[in-house]
């Protein structure tokens, strides 16, 4: 080996040594600079759990601990006094007891620890809580008594209401034309396969029961059309007809139709006047 080689390999080794000896001063820096961060956090968790915040508190209601002072709730909301934190519990069942729910059982859990709330603030916002509960449950009773006498008045209007195919009502005299009103009901392939099925035995079936088969759905479009003439506002639908149309090959359709009227009761004196058409 020439002394130009023994020069150059002296030289790549030199310059690798000093590569090596900034990586590993590097390395040394890095980690004096975590362990500084570590101790830093480490001070900075002993500083929270010894301030005030980490600091264990008591409901104002229950006297349950509460650790996590700071994510409490208050009374009102608002005034963040330690007086004032709401356990979870407690928070809870107030805002049941302010949308009406649960009256009696949650008015029941705060009666039980009212002899021992002596801070005026808190005994007033229970008692105001309380009443606006239920305050709020009676409108809501009323909201879904009503929603059910209506429900059921319009089932009793759906099923009294009068239908007939003439062009008045006998003892009725008519107030008000409301319209035509109609509804169908279409049969499929399905349908006629059923009748194929129960009648294919026969050579000729007597028409008798395939009509008491047709009336399975002639029945469910007259019920339909009550449904509509009680959303017309009607309390009887006169002139009512049933058709049957043929929709392609393979459908049948059943129309019922006829014209919504509003009626009133005759008195007795003034249904001898009335001709039944």
């Amino acid at each position: 080996m020439n002394k130009k080689s023994k020069s150059k390999i002296q030289i790549d080794s030199d310059a690798l040594n000093e590569i090596l000896a900034k990586t590993k001063t590097g390395l040394t820096k890095a980690r004096t600079g975590l362990a500084k961060t570590k101790d830093g956090i480490v001070r900075k968790k002993d500083d929270i759990m010894k301030s005030d915040i980490m600091k264990t508190k008591n409901c104002c209601i229950c006297g349950e601990k509460i650790t996590f002072a700071f994510m409490a709730e208050h009374i009102g909301g608002g005034a963040k006094s330690d007086d004032l934190l709401l356990c979870k519990k407690c928070y809870a069942r107030l805002q049941e007891l302010r949308f009406g729910r649960n009256i009696e059982r949650n008015v029941k859990y705060f009666e039980t620890f009212a002899p021992k709330i002596k801070n005026k603030v808190i005994k007033d916002h229970i008692k105001k809580t309380i009443a606006d509960g239920k305050k709020e449950k009676a409108s809501l009773d009323e909201l879904k008594r009503q929603k059910k006498m209506a429900i059921k008045k319009r089932q009793t209007d759906i099923r009294e209401i009068i239908l007939t195919t003439g062009s008045n009502v006998e003892g009725w005299r008519i107030t008000e034309y409301l319209g035509l009103v109609s509804t169908e009901v279409a049969l499929g392939m399905g349908y006629f396969d059923k009748l194929k099925k129960r009648f294919g035995k026969y050579a000729n079936p007597p028409p008798e029961p395939i009509w008491e088969i047709m009336a399975e759905p002639r029945q469910a479009a007259i019920s339909r059309l009550r449904v509509v003439g009680v959303d017309k506002g009607a309390n009887a639908i006169i002139g009512m007809t049933v058709d049957y149309t043929v929709i392609g090959e393979t459908i049948l359709a059943v129309i019922v139709s006829g014209t919504a009227v509003k009626a009133e009761r005759l008195d007795e004196s003034q249904e001898g006047g009335e001709e039944d058409l």
